[in-house]
């Protein structure tokens, strides 16, 4: 449909997007055209918690299955491997520093809205009813 409508991308400045300066914008007729509709943007505290507060889950079901033995292997891991921001200590000293109720409140909202992928594990909930954090100095 977007060659039918001679959009063809950025060589005649129109496809996806307009490219009409040094930056292309999202052209918001083209929806219509291949018959989608457009959803609602997210906001970025939004999509950085969305994807971190799952690492921090999923690291989090690590420890409970016994993958990892200590939450300093999730650190060494997450910076080295993924270049994480090593001044916010790693992945789940950022986690306590968020703080395990908000994690948990988040991620329960998450999974209501998008789907159960945003579920927190036992583990998780478990280190919040007992108040604790990953790292209990």
């Amino acid at each position: 449909k977007l060659h039918e409508a001679k959009r063809l991308g950025k060589k005649g400045k129109l496809g996806f997007y307009k490219h009409t300066g040094d930056k292309p914008l999202v052209d918001p007729s083209v929806y219509s055209l291949i018959g989608a509709q457009q959803k609602k943007s997210i906001g970025s505290d939004e999509m950085i918690e969305r994807m971190t507060y799952t690492m921090i889950n999923e690291a989090a079901m690590c420890l409970a299955e016994g993958i990892i033995n200590q939450p300093s292997d999730v650190e060494i891991g997450m910076i080295f491997g993924t270049g994480f921001a090593p001044f916010r200590g790693g992945l789940l000293r950022y986690a306590d520093s968020e703080g395990i109720d908000k994690i948990v409140a988040q991620l329960e909202k998450y999974a209501h809205t998008y789907g159960a992928r945003f579920t927190p594990c036992d583990y998780l909930i478990q280190i919040k009813k007992n108040g604790k954090k990953f790292y209990n100095e």
